[in-house]
């Protein structure tokens, strides 16, 4: 359950890459070099310039490998089946951790109810990895409470508060611990 999303926008930029790289009669692998991200002198980190300097060796790594995979397939005409084989290349940069520039430190909002409920309001979305659990599981814990007596309110951008992404192993660790705080306070 890491980085929702990033395979899949992935798939399609790198489709993309190769439809433009076949188009302009470029190959494939130096198409990504070409249009890989390079930051200006003037505006980079050194944490982009040495994203920047791992992606272009990883790719470079790579090369003999293509190469040697594109040298040594099969004529292109032979079969027509409905199974082929056929060689590839993907790259993509993906950033983990939280940097300096973008902490999203997870936030939480945790009411009492008249009739003794608790109602846990939070940006976190819970998207199969369990985190609405998670977090009745803190809050009930950290109140002496039943997880039955958590109500949990997420994504209403009206009522909750934002608390980051709900990418990797973050939220339960971020959210969670602002959920334990809130139950503390509370």
């Amino acid at each position: 359950m890491r980085g929702f999303g990033a395979p899949q926008v992935a798939f399609a930029i790198e489709a993309q890459m190769d439809g433009m790289a076949a188009e302009l009669g470029i190959d494939p692998l130096e198409f990504r070099l070409m249009n890989r991200r390079v930051t200006d002198a003037s505006e980079a980190t050194p944490m982009d310039l040495q994203q920047e300097d791992a992606y272009e060796k990883t790719v470079e790594a790579v090369r003999p490998f293509y190469t040697e995979a594109l040298s040594s397939r099969p004529n292109r005409s032979e079969g027509n089946g409905r199974y082929r084989r056929g060689i590839g290349i993907a790259s993509m940069r993906y950033g983990v951790g939280a940097s300096g520039r973008a902490r999203a430190p997870g936030r939480v909002s945790l009411e009492l109810g008249l009739d003794g409920g608790l109602r846990l309001l939070t940006g976190a979305v819970d998207m199969g990895q369990g985190s609405d659990t998670a977090l009745s599981i803190i809050a009930a814990g950290e109140l002496s409470q039943p997880m039955s007596s958590i109500t949990i309110v997420t994504g209403d951008t009206e009522i909750t508060p934002d608390a980051g992404t709900s990418t990797g192993s973050r939220l339960v660790y971020y959210v969670g611990n602002a959920a334990k705080d809130s139950a503390m306070q509370l």
